[in-house]
């Protein structure tokens, strides 16, 4: 399910008409929601005019996004326009998109761990061919809400298979991404009346620490 009907992957499809960018050292890194992720060089230069350019150098592809998911979106979306629905999953169709698979708990070391938020995490395949192993370069992408679109970190967590996280304020509208508030109840207490009659002396000190010492466990 989702917000207002939407499910978790309709919220994020603002984030495919921008691509988010990162600079660390030596390489830039970009994430192209719903295409690619990728690793470049910008090398900075000055023309014969003075004016300053820049050429990208030594690029990698970190993974392309996942066709099968992406056909299941397009499967899920129009489905959804036909029968005016549009939480994931839920049609009874056996292609339907499982989008609880895609949705990661928090850490069981989390603090307040039943409450904590969620992250949505993605894998981007087929990128270029690694020299170490033979094998396309892959991302898992963690999407988790924010407050801006931005890649937050990017590390190499094997051998040329790369951990990207990303924040983003499309998810903060759904509640497994946001921080759950635990359930409270309201208590009222109320003044019995030989404490408010016994309470009322001149200056009134006495009648607050009556007022205090009165109010019923």
């Amino acid at each position: 399910g989702g917000v207002g009907g939407k499910s978790v992957f309709a919220l994020l499809e603002p984030l495919s008409a921008v691509c988010l960018s990162r600079h660390e050292g030596w390489w830039s890194y970009e994430v192209c929601y719903g295409r690619h992720a990728r690793q470049f060089h910008v090398v900075q230069a000055v023309d014969e005019h003075g004016k300053a350019t820049s050429s990208v150098e030594g690029e990698f592809v970190l993974g392309e996004a996942d066709q099968s998911l992406l056909q299941a979106l397009e499967r899920q979306k129009k489905l959804h326009a036909n029968d005016g629905s549009s939480s994931g999953g839920g049609s009874g169709d056996s292609t339907a998109l499982d989008e609880a698979a895609y949705i990661v708990p928090a850490p069981l070391g989390t603090a307040d761990h039943a409450n904590a938020p969620s992250t949505l995490e993605i894998e981007y395949i087929d990128g270029t061919p690694c020299d170490l192993t033979g094998t396309p370069r892959s991302t898992t992408i963690s999407f988790s809400c924010g407050k801006a679109d931005a890649i937050m970190s990017v590390v190499e967590d094997r051998t040329c298979h790369y951990r990207v996280s990303v924040v983003t304020t499309h998810l903060c509208r759904h509640p497994s991404f946001v921080h759950r508030r635990p359930a409270t109840r309201t208590v009222s207490c109320e003044l019995k009346q030989d404490d408010e009659e016994n309470g009322d002396d001149e200056n009134g000190e006495g009648g607050e620490e009556e007022n205090r010492s009165g109010v019923p466990d």
